[in-house]
């Protein structure tokens, strides 16, 4: 089990940036990028609208 914390630096998709840490991946410039890496470790509808809307979130995963 793996859990990583992010911090979404913008609401404005167009300037949103993505952090991630204790990750091998440290920074996510676009929005699709973070849903497809988010679909791949967790695969819940309700985690990605989650992450859309909320400025941290923290990730809990088993197969990392």
């Amino acid at each position: 089990m793996k859990t990583i914390f992010g911090a979404i630096t913008s609401n404005n998709l167009a300037e949103r940036k993505y952090y991630l840490v204790n990750s091998s991946i440290t920074s996510f410039k676009t929005k699709n990028t973070l849903l497809r890496l988010q679909l791949s470790l967790i695969g819940g509808a309700n985690e990605k609208k989650r992450s859309e809307t909320t400025s941290f979130f923290v990730y809990t995963y088993l197969n990392y």
